[in-house]
């Protein structure tokens, strides 16, 4: 009985597989106008060293002095390959910013910024622009143990204030992506099915092997 059922499970993941290739197969260019976004852009990740109020707070402090600098740093980058690499240039610099945020606060957590590559499950910010899953290029601050609660946005193009406007985040998104590609992000609900069945493909294929399609 115990085959049986070990059987009957393989055959069901086996027909769910299939079912999902067919279907990603059906959304093709679509999942190339995706994909491309999340060649374009470079994510920004702050964790927290735990979710006590005092540590969230400290995050955002942190979170504020990264972003100062990126400011200036990212104020000439053309593309996200070249903002990643003024990332990796400028790591420690980054680092002392953040670090010296904290230390201003009378907290003494180490901090480790890492630029890498990393899941992120489907994000959307407050005016409704929606981040799809799958890997992206991330600047990754880690403060202290880093269990607590994460902050992300995009740093480039640069979209981190959630009292940004609609407007403003799809004119900073059509500098460096097509129409369509902003129509994806800004305009979701005409992309609802489409975005659902990506997203979960994405977030099964990370489940089952840590990584994207």
């Amino acid at each position: 009985m115990k085959r049986k059922r070990q059987g009957l499970m393989l055959a069901l993941c086996g027909l769910l597989f299939v079912g999902l290739a067919l279907v990603f197969g059906a959304m093709r260019p679509f999942v190339s106008q995706v994909d491309g976004i999340r060649e374009q852009v470079l994510r920004l990740h702050v964790v927290a060293n735990s979710n006590e109020r005092l540590d969230q707070e400290l995050k955002l402090a942190a979170r504020d002095a990264v972003l100062e600098e990126a400011r200036e740093l990212f104020s000439s980058a053309l593309d996200a390959k070249e903002a990643k690499n003024i990332a990796l240039k400028e790591k420690e610099r980054l680092e002392a910013a953040a670090k010296g945020a904290l230390e201003a606060a009378g907290c003494n957590d180490e901090v480790e910024i890492l630029v890498t590559e990393m899941f992120f499950s489907k994000r959307v910010y407050e005016d409704g622009t929606t981040l799809p899953a799958g890997n992206y290029q991330a600047v990754r601050v880690v403060i202290g143990s880093g269990e607590g609660k994460n902050w992300w946005c995009l740093l480039f193009p640069k979209i981190c204030l959630s009292a940004t406007s609609k407007e403003e985040n799809k004119t900073a998104l059509g500098s460096v992506l097509n129409e369509t590609q902003c129509d994806i992000l800004t305009n979701s609900e005409k992309y609802q099915v489409r975005l659902f069945l990506y997203d979960a493909v994405m977030e099964l294929y990370h489940r089952l092997f840590g990584e994207e399609k």
